[in-house]
């Protein structure tokens, strides 16, 4: 990945946050979660249907993601810089899990707010997970 952000650089921002939806799925996709783990810090948040997962404990949010074993497609994104070393990225996609033995297909939104530090070490700042 590209990590060097330039501040009002739409391009460049749009190039990473192209770069990072497809790192973050195909590894989500690939059960991966080790991947997406380099870019979690102690400090991030994650939100997914209103339950909250801080830091470390982030781990149980891929571990439910794995046992139900979800699969995601469909994936688009919009994309904004938010000062010089951040990204906002909303995306929206298809995701297919099993529930109680029962294989569910159902749209979702997902909004990530990444960080990237004056020594070029990307991270996911938060995100929140809708089912719609």
């Amino acid at each position: 990945m590209d990590k060097n952000l330039k501040r009002d650089d739409q391009d460049t921002i749009r190039k990473m946050a192209d770069e990072f939806t497809k790192f973050y799925y195909s590894s989500l996709n690939e059960k991966c979660y080790n991947k997406i783990l380099q870019h979690i810090k102690s400090y991030s948040i994650y939100n997914s249907q209103n339950i909250i997962y801080k830091g470390e404990c982030i781990v149980n949010y891929f571990k439910n993601l794995s046992d139900m074993n979800t699969v995601f497609s469909s994936i688009d994104f919009s994309c904004l810089h938010s000062g010089a070393r951040r990204i906002n990225i909303l995306v929206t996609g298809v995701i297919s899990y099993n529930f109680n033995n029962e294989n569910i297909t159902q749209k979702f939104t997902e909004y990530l707010h990444c960080g990237n530090d004056n020594y070029n070490n990307f991270w996911i700042q938060t995100s929140i997970f809708k089912l719609l």
